[in-house]
């Protein structure tokens, strides 16, 4: 996880990353409020300059009651999830295990499992899908060590 950000803005918030988690560099999580979340699963690959957000960053008020309007929703990530480059993930998304979003794609909502998303919003493209580290693991060697290597 070298270069990757981790922000925990406000009272309680949380960032769970699990086993085998990679964060690419450059990558961010933020995590903004009282007790937010943003939950990444096992064996999920985060690529570079990926963001993720449980919050807009900023507030939006009823300008009559004065009430705030953009509530931060927690960000559930399933296992082996693959996040590609560029691509954002923002507040009260979840995605289902084993999916890929692709290189630049924004994520609002609820994604299922097994399933190929791609674009500004994220739509699914193919359904039952499997990915893998394989074409990386012949190039690179097949840790995420060797990744590192090649890049510095």
């Amino acid at each position: 996880m070298k270069n990757a950000t981790i922000h925990l803005l406000g009272s309680g918030c949380i960032a769970v990353l699990d086993n085998d988690v990679q964060m690419m560099p450059t990558s961010l999580i933020r995590v903004i409020g009282d007790g937010g979340l943003v939950e990444v699963g096992r064996g999920t690959v985060l690529a570079e300059r990926c963001i993720i957000a449980n919050s807009d960053g900023h507030g939006i008020y009823d300008q009559e009651t004065g009430r705030r309007r953009n509530i931060e929703r927690d960000v559930i990530i399933g296992r082996d999830v693959y996040v590609g480059a560029g691509s954002r993930i923002n507040k009260g998304s979840s995605i289902g295990d084993g999916s890929i979003i692709e290189e630049g794609s924004v994520v609002n909502g609820q994604l299922s499992s097994f399933t190929l998303y791609s674009g500004v919003p994220a739509q699914a493209i193919e359904h039952d899908i499997v990915w893998s580290l394989d074409l990386v693991d012949n190039i690179y060697g097949s840790s995420p060590a060797g990744i590192e290597k090649a890049v510095i």
